[in-house]
């Protein structure tokens, strides 16, 4: 069943993806990606794919590993499995569920350890997992307590918003999506976490560097197209796409211009004036609506009936008997 969910998720990734142009504005962008549902945006093929196929079956196979450790109370091997497992946060860009692994990874760790610190130490990173969640009842109380004592405790921050300004359509932080409202308070412990910077326009970019160092962070701005709407160079990047194109504009998805209109127009005489409704054209009546004609043959219809009225005078007989 596992197996047939994660080929379903890698088809989608195979979908055709519309490139933002830098020159192209968001909104005729989004217009465009709505009006051609066929199309995903870069940050949406990004998300698509990422965990990997490989990484989240090596996720999988590890946690399930620890957890049969720890249950056979194998405490050595169940604690070098769940560190396994924790190293890979920094490995992929992570969803929620697969974070809710992590979790309790480090609540496992935490579980395990004799020294306070070091138990701190896990419960600590656990914090900077978003909003991952766990079943509390399966962990002792006093554990849950403590963890809950250090959120409140540890400073926040808005890791997030220095990034959303530059025009980064998706920030993650160890895989949390930060969109407008998210990731406004990120608490600030001690430790490494996994950052990456989506755009339609720009290459993906990601650093894993201590969480206190994020916002100090300016990632490089490498187009995924560039030239003009005529004469357009995809990054060797993009080649990763089965099916790609780019939207520079709205006017430049029209037709292209032919060599004929690009063309000045031929030297023409001065146009005929135009008729409007008002003042319809006249077109040339045929011979037989002219008045004069008329007027002719009624001329020679009278002729006619004068010269035939004087013949018959002329022809009568003068007696009854016709001679």
């Amino acid at each position: 069943m596992l197996a047939t969910v994660l080929l379903l998720s890698w088809s989608v990734h195979a979908a055709p993806v519309l490139i933002a142009a830098p020159q192209s504005r968001p909104l005729e962008y989004r217009a465009a990606l709505k009006a051609h549902p066929e199309f995903v945006s870069p940050t949406e093929d990004y998300l698509t794919a990422h965990p990997s196929l490989e990484e989240r079956e090596k996720l999988l196979n590890l946690f399930a590993d620890a957890q049969k450790s720890f249950l056979e109370n194998s405490i050595e091997d169940a604690r070098r499995r769940f560190s396994d497992v924790a190293a890979l946060i920094l490995e992929d860009d992570w969803q929620r569920s697969d974070r809710e692994i992590f979790l309790q990874s480090y609540l496992r760790l935490a579980q395990m350890e004799t020294d306070p610190e070091a138990r701190d130490r896990w419960l600590g990173h656990s914090l900077n997992l978003g909003n991952a969640d766990f079943d509390k009842s399966l962990y002792p109380p006093p554990l849950i307590e403590r963890r809950n004592e250090m959120a409140a405790q540890v400073p926040k921050r808005d890791l997030a918003q220095k990034f959303r300004a530059a025009g980064w359509n998706e920030i993650l932080i160890n895989g949390e999506a930060c969109g407008r409202n998210e990731c406004t308070a990120w608490p600030i412990y001690p430790g490494p976490v996994r950052l990456t910077v989506v755009s339609d326009q720009w290459l993906p970019q990601t650093r894993v560097m201590d969480v206190s160092e994020l916002d100090r962070w300016s990632p490089a701005t490498t187009a995924w197209v560039s030239g003009t709407c005529r004469l357009e160079q995809f990054n060797e990047a993009a080649e990763k796409f089965a099916n790609k194109k780019a939207f520079w504009s709205l006017n430049c998805e029209k037709p292209g211009v032919t060599a004929v209109e690009l063309s000045p127009p031929p030297a023409v005489a001065p146009a005929l004036p135009l008729f409007t409704e008002s003042a319809p054209v006249e077109k040339p009546r045929a011979f037989y609506q002219s008045g004069w004609f008329w007027a002719g043959v009624g001329a020679v219809v009278v002729v006619a009936a004068v010269s035939a009225a004087s013949q018959r005078h002329s022809t009568e007989p003068t007696t009854s008997y016709g001679y």
